[in-house]
């Protein structure tokens, strides 16, 4: 090593500052490619906090059930709504969608929430979690009696968007 330095320091003075300016060069590289890579880190970090300040809602369906009677038929929902986001949210309006087959064609009907059933909004803090019992009551003029195919809830939040919940099947209420 010794013999490199001497051999080095015997060149001349062009060929030592040439060097020097080399070294220099490529740690000015190194350093310019580690820092475009924290940049890239903190860009895709700042992106991700930036999507968790969107208000989000998720919802799960737990359980549903219907009781037939002859004046109505009344669908209970429960499900699990979760708020992901950085920002407060609620639940503002739920529906229950459904379908039934009227001569080989599928007819949609919505089913307004009854007011007496789950209080909306219902608020979510950020980060937090609600599960609302809602009901649906649904007039026997407005079905005919025909069986319902399908359930979805339909829910909006406070900031208007809309989420759609397949519910699947819906048991018969057993007393």
């Amino acid at each position: 090593m010794d013999e490199w330095i001497a051999a080095w320091l015997a060149q001349e003075p062009a060929v030592r500052i040439s060097s020097i300016a080399l070294l220099v060069a490529i740690c000015s590289a190194a350093a310019g490619i580690m820092g475009a890579v924290n940049g890239a880190r903190a860009l895709r970090l700042a992106k991700k906090q930036d999507s968790r300040k969107k208000p989000n809602l998720n919802v799960t369906y737990e359980h549903g059930s219907w009781e037939a009677t002859d004046a109505e038929t009344v669908y209970s929902v429960r499900v699990l709504v979760r708020n992901p986001s950085d920002s407060a949210n609620a639940v503002s309006d739920a529906e229950l969608l459904t379908t039934y087959s009227v001569g080989g064609r599928h007819v949609p009907l919505r089913i307004p929430r009854d007011t007496a059933s789950a209080i909306l909004p219902a608020q979510l803090t950020a980060g937090g979690s609600a599960q609302l019992n809602l009901q649906f009551t649904a007039r026997p003029e407005l079905y005919s009696g025909r069986n319902a195919e399908g359930f979805r809830l339909y829910l909006v939040d406070t900031h208007g968007t809309e989420l759609l919940t397949d519910l699947g099947y819906i048991q018969a209420r057993t007393s």
